[in-house]
């Protein structure tokens, strides 16, 4: 019980951190904020995949109860790091047209763009008089459940990776470079998407689409492979495919709402991305137990996939249909 509530309690805290941390760098960076974002998550890709070495390294030499300690310590660093933001916190909208909408590409003709939607937002100290955030822009309703099959997908993936290596005949100790690879492909996809937003192609249909699409087949293609080589490249191309629609569906909220919202759709977001972090564990725990095979598992993630094409091409196309208030 003592675990489970500590979990919580940590779980908590680091999505008050992402949230906080989000909607600073949306109302801080503006029409930068995709190619930031993206960068920040590249960051903590690399920390992800250092930090099981350093605590196996603190647990070989120090022992689990300083490994916690000195683990806990490490975390603390996010109390000066928050002072500083909080100090520094600026936002480019105080000195800016207040009825701005937050898309960086309204010169480019892209969805949701038009000088119609920008003149319909209202300022922040207007009351709202129109419909909720989620009839203003229904784009917001498919970008929620993008996020939540993905984070899905993503957990139960990292999850049963190594016991689905194990299912397949290897030790504990090689099915482990299952989740290297898949770490390594999570790096490679997040860098995809600084690029993405760079050029300006986070509107695309084709790579979007075709990401998921591929996801799904890589998904399906577990339940094939059976040399070690072949899973480790299936697993790292399914990483970066996955890691990279995850932070291409964080970073393009900004895209999805006017400014008004913003806020509220950041935290929308992240809730329904704990609650699919929740749901990862227990569906597909109850997809094995049941029918007694992780290939199964893999089955399942590939049809979550599948709904996840069924997400993205909605929220792409009802951004031009997007009204702050009508």
């Amino acid at each position: 019980m003592e675990i489970l509530i500590s979990n919580v309690i940590s779980g908590f805290g680091l999505g008050m951190i992402s949230l906080v941390t989000t909607v600073d760098l949306g109302e801080t960076f503006g029409d930068q904020f995709g190619i930031v974002f993206s960068i920040s998550t590249l960051i903590s890709s690399v920390a992800m995949m250092l930090m099981p070495l350093l605590l196996d390294y603190w647990l070989r030499v120090y022992g689990l109860s300083w490994a916690v300690a000195l683990l806990g310590a490490l975390m603390w660093n996010n109390v000066p790091c928050g002072l500083m933001l909080f100090e520094n916190y600026t936002s480019i909208w105080r000195c800016d047209d207040p009825n701005r909408r937050i898309l960086p590409n309204q010169d480019l003709g892209l969805p949701g763009t038009s000088s119609q939607a920008n003149d319909e937002c209202p300022a922040p100290n207007q009351s709202p008089k129109g419909r909720n955030i989620l009839l203003a822009h229904p784009s917001l309703t498919f970008a929620i459940l993008t996020r939540l099959f993905n984070s899905v997908i993503l957990f139960a993936w990292a999850i049963y990776l190594v016991p689905f290596g194990v299912s397949k005949g290897y030790s504990p100790s090689t099915a482990v470079f299952l989740s290297t690879s898949g770490g390594a492909g999570i790096f490679v996809g997040r860098t995809i998407c600084i690029f993405v937003y760079h050029f300006q192609l986070m509107h695309s249909l084709p790579i979007n689409v075709g990401g998921v699409v591929a996801s799904l087949c890589m998904m399906v293609a577990f339940n094939i492979a059976e040399s070690f080589s072949s899973l480790c490249t299936l697993s790292f191309v399914a990483g970066a495919l996955v890691a990279y629609l995850g932070s291409w569906m964080q970073a393009y909220t900004i895209y999805v709402v006017c400014k008004k919202h913003f806020k509220t759709a950041v935290a929308l977001s992240n809730s329904i991305t704990g609650a699919g972090i929740v749901a990862a564990g227990i569906i597909s725990g109850l997809v094995h137990d049941i029918r007694g095979s992780y290939n199964d598992v893999f089955i399942f993630l590939s049809l979550s996939a599948a709904c996840q094409v069924l997400c993205i091409i909605p929220t792409i196309l009802l951004i031009k249909s997007s009204k702050c208030d009508l």
